[in-house]
């Protein structure tokens, strides 16, 4: 589905009126990730030792954490390098992901300080919640002032940028973090 259709809100198995409205690729795409961070922690079991990686090695893996970052982040923001195929994409985060929880490249090595980790806890809740953010807030604040975008770029930006971060500050705390504690408890 994810190849077939991308990560648009249209329907994966047909139009209204057969079993298609059921199964939008919101869902599609839900199961697919809970599928792809199954796969990467088999291959984590796999891969992970304590054993010491020579210098080659880990020139190896620090050149593979570069291209996957490289490519994911233009992935992001060019869109004529944007394929249609979402499982390439699919893969390739799940590669970055992979590697920088291996942590045996020098730029994960580096990430890894506490420094890096108090953002990082922000972060899913704050990527979950900026579609709704820019959505919603963004759109009502264009209507009732117009001018927000034309005089006051700058302000714009940094504006519902930090809406954003504030926004998903609160998600983790009100949302994500007692839901994790829910999960935790029923599931033992």
């Amino acid at each position: 589905a994810m190849i077939k259709r991308g990560m648009a809100w249209q329907n994966t198995l047909g139009d209204k009126g057969d079993l298609g409205f059921i199964f939008d690729m919101r869902f599609v795409y839900g199961l697919a990730t809970i599928a792809i961070g199954y796969f990467i922690a088999e291959i984590f079991k796999i891969i992970n030792s304590d054993k010491m990686i020579s210098n080659v090695e880990k020139a190896v893996y620090t050149l593979m954490e570069i291209f996957f970052i490289c490519y994911n982040v233009l992935v992001m923001f060019i869109k004529p390098m944007y394929p249609r195929n979402m499982g390439i994409i699919a893969f390739c985060y799940a590669s970055m992901i992979l590697l920088f929880v291996l942590k045996r490249g020098y730029i994960s090595q580096f990430l890894e300080k506490k420094i890096y980790a108090i953002p990082a806890k922000y972060c899913l809740a704050t990527y979950l919640v900026q579609s709704v953010t820019t959505l919603s807030i963004f759109d009502w604040a264009v209507k009732k002032y117009p001018l927000l975008l034309t005089e006051y770029k700058v302000f714009t930006i940094f504006a519902i940028l930090f809406i954003c971060i504030v926004f998903g500050v609160w998600a983790h705390h009100v949302i994500e973090k007692p839901c994790g504690k829910f999960l935790k408890k029923i599931l033992g």
